[in-house]
């Protein structure tokens, strides 16, 4: 039973929905409400018993992370997305909005969970159902399943029917089904955890078409093995038949897997900004510097160079790796971006200086690289720099997939321009304004500052 604020009775909870209780002329009087959900548990209609009928008194459709395309007659229910409750207080004049599922609140907006994930399930803690959440399920905020076990089932008494002949050869079906969806998912999961300590190595394993083709491969052939083996042994084969069945679906599965994995993964990627190959882009900070195509690539890396950029980081900046989803902090160039014997960066395709890069990926982490004679220079370019790209790390972190560079950019820029501002070097301070400007960069969006750590 549910009661409000003057402690009287507003509605008592049932398996399908709630009985809501209301005032009247009349008197007081009841009604029953019942829930229609979808397979999240989401409540699409709430159906009202009026007049010995059933009525539409609510409906609610979503976007895949469950924010709904309207909110309508809130005031019957708030059982939405996924049946939890939704969090209607007003807070600063707008709705709250998050949902408690238990263990965690979600706010459909972001995507994201307020808390970490208690199961470790992915790169970044706040991702819900690992930013698929047409393929995940989450009931409680604790542990995300997959949604192709129920699927695979489906599929392989869908492929069988005609074999069909019996309640026992459904069952059959529909267990074989499930366990290849299940091995499918489970082997995608332990190959997601293993690349996820080898970003820490190299980050192009994390996203784009080479993360989804590595880990779509590994549970394609895993499900198929499975299927073919299980299918034939369950329709009285040998167990040498068996196993020959469950290799040729575990090949057919791995190049499925790996083309199907790879595609979905590098083009969902791509329309969001990311590189489809390996899922990552770079935000840039330039130095006011002139071009040249004639500078000598260094083919070393100081390490001790990189423990001491990230000791004065901490310091002047107050931010460490593993803050904000950084991976690394660095002097080590890249091919597209290689240091010169003389300690500066360079953006090789376009042949200019660049002072620091942001590199992005699409699991919500990055690596910020600052050329070495930054990192060894004075505290204004240095703070300007570096507090460049850690904003960026800042709102990458914040709202993941959904980071617009733009925006960022703009707020970076404000940052650099206040930094030599504050600093007396008014000159800069405009040639940086003048260069966001040139570039669209300033004045963008409504991105909030990163808060600043002492």
């Amino acid at each position: 039973m549910v009661y409000g604020h003057d402690n009287k009775l507003l509605y008592m909870l049932h398996p399908e929905g709630t009985v809501s209780r209301t005032e009247g002329s009349a008197g007081t009087s009841y009604t029953y409400n019942y829930f229609k959900t979808d397979h999240l548990g989401s409540t699409r209609v709430m159906l009202s018993a009026v007049d010995g009928t059933l009525q539409a008194s609510q409906t609610t459709d979503f976007y895949p992370f469950g924010l709904s395309f309207e909110n309508n007659n809130l005031h019957l229910n708030k059982f939405l997305f996924s049946g939890k409750e939704l969090q209607d207080g007003q807070l600063g004049g707008s709705m709250l909005g998050w949902y408690d599922f238990g263990a965690r609140f979600y706010d459909p907006v972001l995507g994201r969970w307020f808390n970490v994930d208690p199961a470790a399930q992915y790169t970044n803690p706040y991702l819900f159902c690992g930013n698929a959440p047409m393929m995940y399920i989450d009931k409680d905020g604790r542990f995300a399943w997959l949604a192709a076990l129920l699927f695979g089932a489906w599929l392989n008494v869908t492929m069988h029917a005609p074999k069909i002949q019996s309640p026992g050869g459904f069952i059959k079906a529909f267990a074989v089904g499930a366990m290849s969806g299940s091995a499918g998912y489970w082997t995608g999961y332990g190959i997601s955890k293993a690349i996820q300590m080898a970003t820490k190595l190299s980050q192009k394993l994390a996203g784009g078409f080479i993360n989804g083709a590595i880990v779509g491969s590994g549970s394609g052939a895993t499900g198929g093995f499975v299927s073919g083996a299980g299918n034939a042994w369950s329709d009285g084969a040998g167990f040498g038949q068996g196993l020959v069945a469950g290799f040729a679906g575990a090949g057919i599965g791995l190049v499925s897997g790996a083309v199907t994995g790879g595609l979905t993964k590098g083009i969902m990627d791509a329309l969001d900004g990311y590189s489809f190959w390996d899922g990552i882009k770079v935000s840039e900070y330039r130095g006011l510097y002139l071009s040249s195509s004639e500078y000598e690539v260094s083919n070393t890396h100081d390490k001790l160079l990189d423990e001491y950029l990230q000791k004065r980081t901490f310091k002047e900046q107050g931010v460490k790796k593993g803050d904000y989803g950084i991976l690394d902090i660095t002097t080590q160039g890249t091919k597209r971006y290689p240091v010169d014997t003389k300690g500066n960066m360079w953006n090789a395709r376009k042949n200019y200086q660049v002072d620091a890069i942001y590199e992005a990926s699409s699991s919500s982490t990055g690596i910020i690289r600052v050329a070495p004679n930054v990192a060894l220079g004075n505290s204004v370019d240095f703070n300007a720099a570096v507090g460049h790209e850690i904003t960026h790390a800042f709102h990458h972190s914040l709202y993941g997939v959904a980071y617009v560079q733009a925006f960022s950019e703009s707020i970076a820029y404000e940052g650099t321009v206040n930094t030599y501002m504050n600093a007396g070097q008014y000159q800069k301070a405009l040639l940086y304004r003048r260069a966001a400007i040139e570039m669209g960069f300033w004045g963008q969006g409504n991105y909030p500052a990163r808060p600043i750590i002492q």
